[in-house]
């Protein structure tokens, strides 16, 4: 492609590109001001993209009509880099290759959902494939943010009285220092099985995590696991970590709005993880609640590594995480769910059935946990192994690099970590104190009624808006006297 600039009529600066101007010929100033006058919007953005904003003569007369909203381009070419400066933010689409994903990183559900998203116009004209690509991509991340933030208004209540019923049910915090060793990430996926004997072999030179799902697993095999981490909300996630008990001595980290048995709290090393800026760091602070950071993530692999990379300098291993649709079980056996649920099949609903149509919509989910490893920063890459013993794993996740075991430089090297432990001896007027504050705060509103909020906040009508507001009041005053009613039960 070739750019040409040169002086529109009016003396300004205009360009154009293989002879289609991108700017206007005689006024860039008027065109760039009617185009911004023009933009139909039937809400308020806290965020406005244009695509391909060239010379960015829309700049100032975006910032006039949107004076509260951010201002981000999504550049198609590197020849207007000096204008750059203009914006808020600026994306390069071409240097891209999971652009949804960046934009979902960067912004997130609620900041995206809230944002408006238009086209230059004569950029739209004369580039029309360009700009489809980056509206395709556009339309994904847009997607995936309403299915997060419908599960996030699905799940954020109960979630929220898991962290509750946590805080009242947890006797101690056990924080680890720095990890010294390798990390062994063990998923639950079908290759795990594969790998057992060498995790027994090699035990002595890792330090391993152990994801829920696995520790059944690990447990039958004899093999002992240095930390099991549970982030799951949801009823039957608690069924996994439900043991009598086991032979090794795992330090639990849990979330504080995963669903845990309570004689987790009674028998276990418990430590508290805590996702940044939620209502579980609130109220963790304002109870002074020792605790560790955690990146919430669609699945605990993904938190597992995040965590992992926060705890070690050495190298990070995984096994089982196949993040790929089996023909067999989803899952190494033995799984505490597939024992539940295999006490009730049937002759017309049987084991068979049960397995395939766990197959089915699986994939979609497992693309975009794919997607996720393989848009990891290139300075953690270097660190983190998938390992595989016969290549069978079919999703690929490059660049992280998949290994066999006879490749891996194994040492028994290593302190053991330190573990601070401080006993939590909280009244129950301390915690409804502590609920109560932070129900006045717009942190919980945001976390518990997302929904609401961003219709809220994207509504121009004060009328609708009080309306709206009057709704959450509503719904936070139900939720209140049910925790209550909790905390003192």
């Amino acid at each position: 492609m070739t750019f040409n600039f040169a002086s529109a009529k009016n003396g300004t600066l205009t360009c154009s590109c293989d002879g289609k101007f991108l700017h206007s010929s005689y006024n860039p100033e008027n065109e760039a001001k009617s185009f911004v006058q023009n933009l139909e919007l039937t809400f308020c953005p806290s965020t406005v993209f244009i695509v391909e904003g060239a010379l960015s003569y829309c700049v100032p007369f975006l910032r006039d009509r949107f004076p509260q909203a951010r201002l981000v381009t999504i550049r198609l070419f590197n020849e207007f880099t000096d204008y750059d400066k203009n914006w808020d933010k600026v994306f390069y689409f071409s240097s891209s290759q999971f652009f949804d994903e960046e934009l979902f990183s960067y912004f997130g559900e609620e900041e995206l959902l809230k944002s408006a998203f238009f086209t230059w116009k004569p950029v739209e004209l004369n580039f029309p494939k360009a700009v489809q690509e980056v509206f395709e991509c556009i339309k994904k991340a847009v997607s995936k943010s309403r299915d997060v933030l419908y599960t996030r208004s699905y799940f954020s209540r109960r979630w929220f009285t898991n962290s509750i019923n946590n805080i009242c049910k947890l006797k101690s915090s056990s924080i680890i220092n720095k990890i010294e060793k390798d990390i062994l990430i063990c998923a639950s996926g079908p290759s795990l099985k594969e790998s057992l004997e060498y995790i027994k072999k090699y035990r002595e030179s890792f330090y391993i995590i152990a994801v829920s799902s696995a520790v059944s697993v690990l447990e039958y095999y004899d093999i002992p696991m240095d930390m099991v981490l549970s982030t799951d909300g949801g009823y039957w996630a608690k069924k996994h970590i439900e043991f009598d008990s086991l032979k090794s001595n795992p330090l639990w980290a849990v979330t504080d709005e995963a669903a845990c048995p309570s004689s987790l709290f009674n028998k276990a090393s418990v430590m508290p993880l805590i996702y940044p800026e939620s209502t579980g760091q609130k109220l963790f602070d304002a109870l002074k609640i020792p605790y560790l950071f955690a990146q919430r993530n669609g699945t605990v692999s993904g938190t597992a590594l995040e965590l992992s990379l926060s705890l070690t300098d050495k190298n990070i291993y995984f096994a089982g995480l196949d993040l790929q649709e089996n023909k067999a079980f989803q899952h190494t056996q033995p799984n505490k769910l597939e024992l539940i649920n295999q006490n009730k099949d049937k002759k017309l609903s049987n084991k068979e059935t049960r397995i395939t149509r766990s197959r089915f919509g699986s994939d979609g989910s497992l693309a975009l946990y794919r997607n996720w490893f393989k848009t990891l920063p290139e300075s953690s890459i270097k660190r983190i192994f998938r390992i595989t013993c016969d290549n069978s794993i079919k999703g690929n996740i490059a660049p992280v690099k998949d290994i066999f075991w006879d490749e891996i430089n194994l040492s028994a090297s290593g302190f053991e970590p330190k573990i601070k432990t401080q006993k939590i001896e909280l009244s129950k007027s301390q915690i409804l104190k502590a609920v109560i504050n932070l129900s006045r705060t717009e942190t919980l509103e945001k976390e518990l009624f997302p929904l609401e909020v961003i219709q809220r906040d994207r509504s121009t009508d004060s009328t609708e808006k009080e309306k709206i507001q009057n709704k959450i009041n509503e719904k936070k005053q139900k939720l209140l006297k049910k925790i209550g009613e909790r905390i003192n039960g």
